[in-house]
C-alpha cells in the first residue's frame, strides 16, 4: 500500500541542475533543491499499468534451513583426528574428515579431476583453461543466489587436470554441486550414503 506514486522520492543528480539548486546543505555546502512532484506527473504515474518485469525474484534454492551438526550425532570413536580414506579404486580416491572442533554446519569440498591429457601439450593446456573459463561463466547464472546464501565455489585448471572447490552451509551445498555437475555436462551423481554405512555422511562439518 505504500509503494505508490504519492509516496515516491525521486533524487536526480546532475551538474546541469546546478542553476536551479537554490538550497545548500549545512555540512558540506552542497547545493540542492527540494520540490514536490508535479500533479500531472503523479497522475500519469497513477494511470500507468504495472510493468510485468517488476516482480519479486524466485525463491532462492540455496538458502539453508538445517543447521544441525553431524559431529553431535557421532560417537568419539567415529570422529578420527585425521582425514580417512573411505573409498579407493582405479577411478576414485575419497578422503573425509568430520570437524568436531569449530562445530559449524559447513562443508569444504575439494574435487580434483586427474586428466594428464589436459596439460599434455600447450594447445591442450589452453583448451583446458578455456573450458574452466566457460564453466565459470556458465555457473554465474546462479552464482549470486549461492553467494548471498553463504555458498562459494571456484573452478580452475592445474598441471594434472581440473579442480572444483565448494564451501558453505552443508544443507544446500549438494544443490550447488548438482548444478555445477550439470553445467559441466557430467552424468547424475549416485545416491549419497547414509550415516549407518562406513562411508562419510551426506553432510559433513569440515
Amino acid at each position: 500500500r505504500r509503494l505508490t506514486p504519492q509516496a515516491a522520492s525521486v533524487v536526480p543528480c546532475s551538474q546541469g541542475g546546478a542553476p536551479r539548486a537554490s538550497q545548500r546543505e549545512r555540512w558540506y555546502g552542497t547545493s540542492y533543491r527540494r520540490a514536490p512532484l508535479a500533479a500531472a506527473t503523479l497522475a500519469k504515474w497513477r494511470a500507468a499499468a504495472p510493468d510485468p518485469a517488476l516482480k519479486l525474484p524466485a525463491p532462492n534454492p540455496f538458502i539453508p534451513t538445517d543447521f544441525s551438526l553431524v559431529c553431535e550425532r557421532l560417537s568419539a570413536a567415529e570422529l578420527p583426528r585425521l582425514p580417512q580414506q573411505v573409498e579407493a579404486d582405479r577411478l576414485l580416491r575419497l578422503w573425509h574428515k568430520t570437524d568436531d572442533v569449530f562445530k559449524r554446519p559447513k562443508t569444504n569440498l575439494f574435487i580434483e579431476l586427474v586428466a594428464p591429457a589436459a596439460y599434455h601439450t600447450p594447445a591442450a593446456a589452453v583448451l583446458t583453461r578455456l573450458f574452466t573459463k566457460l564453466l565459470s561463466d556458465e555457473l554465474t547464472e546462479f552464482a549470486y543466489d549461492a553467494e548471498v546464501a553463504g555458498l562459494h565455489y571456484r573452478v580452475f585448471n592445474s598441471a594434472v587436470g581440473l579442480n572444483l572447490m565448494l564451501a558453505g552451509f552443508s544443507h544446500k551445498l549438494p544443490v550447488l554441486l548438482t548444478k555445477a555437475r550439470r553445467a559441466a555436462g557430467a552424468p547424475p551423481a549416485p545416491a549419497a550414503p547414509t550415516l549407518s554405512t562406513p562411508a562419510p555422511p551426506p553432510r559433513c562439518d569440515d
